[in-house]
């Protein structure tokens, strides 16, 4: 039956569509062409699908016609150039239907653990639920029309199981949604139609434990989630496993079991696929302790790092280290944007925390050049270009105002380099005067003279530190694998690194009831053009090191460190040791 053309303005009607129930019913209103007309006033027009009977109520009501914008989630927007404005969404109003036919989305009154991008929807999920907004509209989860079911329509979905499921983290993955509950990880897709109410579908993948403190991360072909172990963190490699998207859980930790800690606090997970890398900012914390050994001002400061390398389908890098940074600072958060690591965090001055908050940067490029010339190993490096400078004549002394604070117990760790001329050859050359600053400030230094014409490269020392897993013979085992030999004595006479690129580097040898021995490289070889005198520029050279240990293995502990801004690579090491054997082994 056709409606009349004419009717007063404001005139609703509701339209049964079957006789069975009210979810297909929907309402129209008539609007008169004659916008001037009060409601109720009789003139041509037409029908507009409308708002229920009962749906006019606030959005406080049982029956509520929008959501609560101060009780949705807020809005971080890049209103001006390097500014942010926190803002309440503008959330869609339900404009059809009524509660029956254009439910209210069901995180409302609901926690919301979770928001996502997917297939350009907003998503949230809750409880055991997703719920997914309008295609391209983000802030409407309510349909435009009750008439038909459109494919861009919101998707509020339940995922079902056997078990209690409460989702927790939605990533988006190879054309598919992944949901990670507690205990439990679902694949959500639409195969190969678009992501309709119609064509999506939840598929249960595994059963891994999931620590939901710790956000999962996507680098290249795999998701990266972690586990508790006691007050420890697991990380597992979750990736595609055959062609019917099945999913394998392989743990990244598993040789390095209690390196990482987790003793309550928000762990942070970030990582690079560029440079294939994950940085873990975890519970390990710096206290400062009294004579009395009162500990206080607990702060986090060390940085887990998970280097990793595939060679096809092969992984043959898979090692962990850690970044200790200043111990005046306590990081809040951490992020790679794409090969540089950000740090956030707030300092402390006498062990008491300043209002002063700190972004840093860790740039992991592969053989980054600090510039063309040089490739000096300091942190927080600058030129005097990137520095105040003023000569006094009266005090004859040139004062440099860095662009950052240097902490009192750093002020011995920082080198002012000059570059000189150098001479050209197959070793690299690091030709440069190093002069002594005199601090008069946290943030500026002075060198003796008239130095503004001069170039200089300012930076930080830092430490670095390897230290060997304790040498052991290996013999093929019953199943093909290597095992340790136990009825040899092991004793080291010396051992050599190759090394490679590299201007200083010591070698601490430590033995059980011995004084500590260092050996120091410092570049200079014997037969080198460039070493004739030890007086020549710092040399970066390729070669081997010769070191003496005189030990069992299993009584000594061999460290390499570099604490110059000199570089140090090293490409591989080896020990020649006695072997005394106790008895002989068979097989059987």
């Amino acid at each position: 039956i056709d409606l009349p053309i004419t009717a007063p303005k404001g005139f609703k009607i509701k339209v049964h569509g079957s006789l069975e129930g009210d979810e297909d019913d929907y309402f129209v209103e008539f609007q008169t062409n004659d916008e001037s007309l009060s409601a109720g006033d009789v003139g041509e027009g037409t029908w507009t699908e409308c708002l229920g009977w009962d749906t006019t109520a606030t959005n406080e009501a049982p029956v509520r016609k929008a959501l609560t914008d101060s009780s949705m989630p807020f809005i971080l927007k890049n209103t001006a150039v390097n500014t942010f404005t926190l803002l309440e969404g503008e959330w869609g109003e339900r404009t059809v239907g009524t509660e029956e036919s254009n439910k209210t989305p069901s995180f409302v009154g609901k926690k919301i653990s979770n928001a996502f991008l997917f297939k350009d929807r907003l998503g949230f999920l809750c409880e055991d639920k997703i719920i997914m907004s309008e295609v391209s509209y983000y802030y409407n989860f309510f349909r435009k029309t009750v008439r038909v079911l459109k494919d861009s329509t919101p998707i509020d979905l339940t995922v079902s199981s056997d078990q209690i499921v409460d989702l927790k983290y939605a990533v988006p993955f190879n054309n598919q949604l992944l949901l990670f509950a507690n205990n439990a990880q679902f694949s959500l897709r639409s195969g190969n139609e678009a992501l309709t109410s119609k064509t999506i579908s939840v598929v249960h993948k595994s059963s891994y434990e999931l620590d939901t403190s710790v956000t999962p991360i996507v680098l290249d072909s795999q998701v990266y989630f972690g586990f508790k172990r006691g007050d420890k963190l697991g990380i597992y490699e979750y990736f595609i496993a055959d062609d019917n998207n099945n999913f394998q859980g392989v743990e990244i930790t598993e040789h390095v079991p209690s390196y990482i800690e987790h003793t309550g606090e928000q762990v942070v997970m970030t990582g690079s696929s560029k440079e294939r890398v994950i940085a873990v900012l975890d519970t390990s914390s710096y206290y400062s302790c009294d004579s009395l050994n009162t500990c206080s001002n607990a702060r986090r400061n060390k940085i887990k790092i998970y280097k990793y390398f595939w060679k096809g389908r092969e992984k043959v890098q898979s090692s962990w280290f850690e970044f200790e940074l200043d111990p005046f600072i306590d990081i809040y958060d951490i992020s790679f944007v794409d090969s540089e690591l950000w740090i956030y965090a707030s300092t402390f001055e006498n062990q008491i925390r300043t209002d002063s908050f700190i972004f840093m940067k860790m740039d992991f490029s592969e053989n980054k050049l600090v510039s063309s010339a040089t490739n000096y190993h300091l942190d927080h490096v600058v030129t005097n270009a990137d520095c105040t400078v003023v000569y006094d004549s009266g005090s004859d002394k040139t004062a440099y105002t860095l662009p950052y604070n240097v902490f009192r117990q750093d002020w011995t760790k920082v080198r002012v380099l000059k570059s000189i001329a150098g001479t050209s050859g197959t070793e690299a050359t690091y030709n440069e005067t190093e002069f002594t600053p005199a601090f008069a400030s946290s943030t500026q230094f002075l060198l003796e003279g008239d130095t503004t014409s001069s170039t200089y490269t300012i930076g930080l020392t830092f430490e670095m530190e390897y230290q060997f897993s304790t040498p052991s013979l290996k013999d093929t085992g019953g199943s093909g694998g290597r095992v340790p030999i136990m009825n040899m004595r092991n004793q080291i006479r010396n051992g050599k690194i190759a090394y490679e690129n590299s201007g200083y580097f010591e070698v601490n040898v430590t033995v059980n009831g011995r004084d500590a021995k260092t050996s120091i490289f410092n570049g200079h070889t014997l037969g080198s053009t460039q070493s004739t005198v030890l007086s020549d520029p710092n040399i970066v050279s390729n070669g081997v090191f010769k070191f003496p240990v005189y030990s069992k293995a299993e009584e000594v502990v061999i460290k390499l460190s570099n604490s110059t801004h000199l570089p140090s690579q090293f490409i591989s090491a080896e020990f020649e040791s006695f072997i005394h054997g106790h008895s002989t082994r068979t097989s059987r």
